[in-house]
């Protein structure tokens, strides 16, 4: 088996990169898109803001865990605000 160039391996790396970000952004938008559904477009927008910088798959797999078990919008975001993933 052949060793891979700097350049295969800088490519490899940064297609494996892109693909976990284009998880990342797909899973964020479909929690936003729940989010909105459930408790209103307001709460949408604000978890959006919430979560543009989270790309972490298991953070993002903990809100949804929060938007099934949270009762209302503000709890919802106040266990996201508790879990850390509050860029501001």
């Amino acid at each position: 088996m052949r060793e891979l160039s700097a350049l295969e391996r800088n490519t490899e790396r940064w297609l494996e990169a892109h693909r976990r970000d284009a998880f990342a952004d797909g899973l964020r938008e479909a929690l936003v898109r729940l989010a909105a559904r459930r408790f209103g477009a307001g709460i949408g927008r604000r978890l959006e803001a919430r979560l543009r910088t989270v790309k972490d798959p298991s953070r993002l797999d903990r809100v949804g865990n929060l938007i099934v078990d949270s009762e209302t919008g503000e709890q919802l975001l106040g266990g996201v605000d508790g879990a850390g993933m509050n860029p501001s």
